[in-house]
């Protein structure tokens, strides 16, 4: 699933995508999703990372063989 910005979605969706998801890969964002993301991927980015994001600069958290990795950095 893929969106602009998370006031996209109704609140029962955000809260479902966001329980059950394994990956996230974030590109720079905005100020309320940068909040939200800074929680799904403390301690290692915060939310003024999120808003100072380079371009072409990814930041990811994947789910590997059922487990959640360690949030990372990565470049497109």
């Amino acid at each position: 699933m893929a969106h602009q910005y998370m006031a996209q979605l109704d609140q029962d969706i955000k809260s479902a995508v966001l329980g059950n998801v394994g990956t996230i890969i974030t590109f720079r964002i905005g100020t309320e999703d940068s909040m939200l993301m800074a929680k799904e991927m403390y301690p290692e980015f915060d939310v003024v990372d999120f808003l100072n994001l380079p371009n072409y600069k990814i930041y990811l958290k994947l789910m590997i063989d059922g487990k959640p990795s360690n949030p990372f950095s990565g470049v497109t």
